[in-house]
């Protein structure tokens, strides 16, 4: 029997939650091992996940730093896949389902926050933007260097 050929295929995944059952990784995982198994191929995948959360990683993994960003901006090439699924939070329509609850930060007219926010409420507003904004900025570099990028996109508020 022929050796089979392995092909590396490095994933990025920005905004990936703490580890779970049935995360990405495992589904992602589980998809190469039964390729790999697969006789049809003549050649096996060999998968690398770099998965960054503040919920695994803490500061480390803070991407509200810009240094970190700019870091990840630069390493958008490096990879075959990028997943980026930026905090939801503050776009969600749950928060417009009354009390109790987060009060709304945002809506369609006002995406970016409303005007009169408190302190606290705008600060969590920015810092969702500069995520949001982050994403695209990933999505453009990844698709520009012929990675294949997915985000998913927070509901549409209208």
């Amino acid at each position: 029997m022929t050796p089979k050929i392995v092909q590396q295929l490095k994933v990025l995944y920005l905004f990936a939650g703490p580890p779970r059952r049935a995360d990405i990784a495992s589904c992602l995982q589980a998809l190469v091992a039964e390729f790999n198994a697969s006789q049809e191929f003549s050649f096996v995948i060999e998968l690398e996940m770099e998965e960054i959360d503040i919920e695994r990683g803490g500061r480390s993994h803070d991407l509200l730093d810009d240094a970190k960003r700019k870091r990840y901006l630069e390493l958008a090439a490096c990879f075959g896949m990028a997943l980026y699924t930026p905090p939801c939070s503050t776009h969600s329509r749950a928060p417009f389902s009354g009390f109790p609850g987060p009060k709304p930060v945002r809506d369609a007219l006002h995406p970016r926050g409303f005007l009169d926010l408190t302190p606290a409420l705008r600060k969590k507003a920015e810092a969702a933007n500069i995520l949001m904004d982050f994403s695209i900025d990933m999505l453009r570099a990844s698709g520009q260097a012929g990675v294949v990028p997915f985000l998913e996109i927070p509901e549409d508020l209208g």
